[in-house]
């Protein structure tokens, strides 16, 4: 709570400082180096924001990435008939491009929300640089309320661009390394397995485990072991 409550009102006393230094008509260079350290330190801390919010709300972009390939993993169970048939195959390059292909997908969505508003801030930041250097402007009782409102207006644009850039890439990075976990761990050890359970079953469990599985699906290997456990 004291973390939640401490990060606003700092922000707020950085922006302050850019409304200070416009009231006291002190040097542009002077508001313009208040203004870039405002953006600086909301920008550093959106873009922290953006990987935290990857490692621990990106559970939909992750469900995604693990629907599609336990979902190869059906279809090559219901192909062969053979559950090491089938763990061999995902491990190949073969799957391996065909996930990459929808982690794309997944991900660069994010890309043109980074753009816009990115590109939308830096415009806006832009024009608040340019009212320092208007002439008469820096004298009205308005000017540092305007500039504020440019400043923080420009700063929460460009602060949800990083904040896209970031969540983008950090999700990008974990899917990339649930693939590899699922193809190099998962799988591998699937492969040696040898279980009683039929076809039906075990699409059964890797269904489960594509619709409800966290991380890279070790649940998966366990639920078959367990199962086949069972059945002894």
């Amino acid at each position: 709570m004291e973390i939640i409550l401490t990060v606003p009102a700092f922000l707020i006393l950085l922006l302050y400082l850019v409304f200070e230094s416009a009231r006291k008509k002190r040097h542009p260079l002077l508001t313009l180096a208040a203004i870039a350290f405002f953006v600086v330190v909301t920008a550093f801390l959106a873009s922290l924001h953006g990987e935290v919010r990857a490692h621990y709300y990106g559970q939909r972009e992750s469900a995604q990435e693990r629907a599609f390939f336990f979902g190869i993993f059906i279809d090559e169970l219901k192909k062969t008939g053979n559950l090491q048939k089938a763990a061999k195959y995902m491990q190949t390059p073969e799957v391996r491009e065909r996930t990459l292909v929808r982690i794309r997908q997944i991900v660069d969505p994010f890309r043109p929300q980074e753009i816009l508003f990115s590109a939308a801030g830096v415009l806006v930041l832009l024009l608040a640089a340019a009212l320092l250097w208007i002439k008469g402007l820096g004298g009205k009782v308005y000017f540092p309320y305007l500039l504020s409102l440019f400043v923080l207006i420009g700063g929460i644009l460009f602060c949800i661009g990083r904040h896209y850039r970031l969540y983008g890439f950090r999700t990008d990075a974990i899917l990339k390394n649930h693939l590899r976990c699922q193809q190099e761990i998962l799988m591998k050890e699937v492969a040696e397995m040898k279980t009683d359970l039929s076809i039906p079953e075990i699409v059964a469990i890797a269904r489960k485990e594509g619709d409800c599985g966290h991380g890279y699906g070790p649940l998966l290997e366990m639920e078959l072991r367990k199962r086949s456990a069972g059945k002894e």
